[in-house]
């Protein structure tokens, strides 16, 4: 009793032992983390800091000799587990990457992980996840152990509330791979040959770039080596197209990144009479980034909900004079760190998916939650009881929504390479969506061989009139 209130202790008792001194990187990789360190100076790019994460949950580095009702130990050796198992009740938590190395050395587009729980009877995984990898392996590394340790961390503290653990599946034990010498000196000469490639682009001024092109004709007949590509203005790019036929208008709402200010704003390009596209002006201008301009109708108003993770927010804006005048008109979330938002009516019902990092990082790529809500301009949006839906940075961030000629809803899901943001997208038909459920199945993938000297692409959306996409290349920025 402390002032009068009651201080409630965790319903469960948790030990939590080598969550960050635990890390381990095999002896061998040590010259490869030097090598890259010195690339990293060179670059002049500076490793990211270690997010805090709340661990009040538990007890840390506790009595060894102590029994506990769950003990989570992430970076737990397998002789280690073995020891420990004994002494909790409903098991020891751990984390399970087998082939890290290996992967980015074979430039995987996406790298495992799991969240996986070791009794005395056995091994069930909890949690399985897939992120993109970086250019180079530390900085993977980093990355991986960051996000999965936000994910055993956040299993900890329910349990630590509820006493309940996610329903798990059988799995079995396995041990890391050993990195293999050859790969050693394979990756030392690829990461080598990066530095020199990305030294050799900023002497020349060169960048990747992003531009738009637009078909005159729906996105399931839609050619897209045959669109128009839109110029970019000097110094800038357009990506993430969006199209709006209104009030006898045909109309793209454009991310317009400036390389200069490394932000970017919402620009209108409007069709022209001579079938050409012309950029109109801003639409939307904020003192941090925009992108991703989503748009929706509701009650015959136009809405837009644009990508504005730097604000914290999911902020909603309506349009009272088209294609320019745009007013906020309220956040539909706040404190989250959210992008490439998508907002659609079914059955009555309106659904919200978007692309969320709990962790605050900039690991967008990887989840997709699932919100609900029975008025798309309220605050009261409902999540999914499964949310996160997916956990794989191959399919999860969205990259624009589409109707098809039956009425079916498609969502285009981009696919992120090794060290490359937007090396390619899918489309798949969404077969079923309420409150809570989502089941989706892949029609076609789009890779960036259509048109010549592509790397990338990464968003795709039409109006039925019109069918536009990006493409990125490396190009000089002015």
């Amino acid at each position: 009793m402390a002032g009068g209130m009651t201080v409630e202790a965790p319903l469960k008792e948790i030990a939590i032992t080598g969550f960050r001194s635990g890390r381990q990187l095999d002896p061998r990789l040590k010259p490869i983390a030097i090598l890259e360190q010195a690339l990293a100076r060179l670059w002049g790019k500076r490793p990211p800091a270690d997010r805090a994460i709340d661990l009040s949950w538990g007890i840390c580095d506790p009595d060894p000799q102590r029994t506990f009702d769950l003990i989570v130990a992430p970076h737990a050796t397998e002789e280690e587990l073995r020891l420990l198992a004994p002494r909790a009740r409903d098991g020891v938590l751990s984390l399970c990457m087998t082939s890290l190395f290996e992967d980015v050395v074979a430039c995987a587009e996406s790298i495992p992980f799991s969240v996986e729980r070791i009794t005395t009877s056995g091994q069930t995984r909890l949690l399985e996840g897939r992120i993109a990898p970086k250019a180079i392996f530390s900085r993977t590394f980093s990355h991986l152990m960051a996000e999965a340790e936000w994910e055993i961390a956040a299993i900890g503290r329910t349990y630590s509330v509820t006493g309940q653990l996610p329903p798990g599946v059988p799995a079995e034990p396995v041990e890391p791979r050993a990195p293999r010498p050859g790969a050693l000196a394979r990756y030392a000469l690829d990461t080598s040959c990066l530095a020199a490639r990305r030294g050799l682009e900023r002497l020349r001024g060169q960048a990747q770039r992003w531009s738009v092109g637009i078909v005159p004709s729906g996105w399931e007949s839609a050619d897209l080596a045959k669109a128009t590509i839109v110029a970019n203005p000097p110094h800038r790019y357009f990506a993430d197209p969006f199209l709006v036929r209104r009030e006898g208008r045909d109309v793209c709402f454009v991310e317009d990144f400036d390389f200069r200010s490394s932000r970017a704003s919402i620009s209108a390009l409007e069709r022209q009479a001579a079938g050409n596209w012309k950029r109109i002006g801003d639409a939307l201008v904020e003192p941090f980034h925009l992108s991703f301009p989503f748009t929706f109708e509701c009650e015959g108003e136009l809405y837009m909900v644009p990508e504005s993770h730097e604000s914290g927010q999911i902020r909603l804006y309506i349009c009272d004079a088209f294609p320019l005048g745009w007013r906020h008109v309220r956040n539909l979330m706040e404190g989250v760190s959210a992008v490439d938002t998508m907002i659609f009516d079914n059955q009555g019902r309106w659904f919200m998916l978007t692309n969320i990092s709990p962790t605050g990082s900039d690991e967008h790529q990887s989840r997709l939650f699932l919100f609900s809500s029975a008025d798309p301009r309220s605050v009261d949006w409902r999540p999914a009881t499964g949310n996160p839906l997916l956990f794989d940075s191959r399919k999860a961030r969205n990259g624009g929504l589409l109707h098809g000629g039956d009425g079916s809803l498609y969502r285009v899901r981009q696919k992120q390479g090794c060290g490359r943001y937007g090396s390619g997208l899918s489309i798949a038909r969404i077969e079923g969506i309420g409150p809570d459920d989502y089941r989706e199945e892949m029609v076609r993938e789009l890779n960036p061989d259509f048109l010549p000297g592509l790397i990338g692409c990464h968003h795709l959306h039409s109006n039925g009139a019109f069918t536009a996409f990006d493409m990125l290349r490396i190009e000089s920025r002015a």
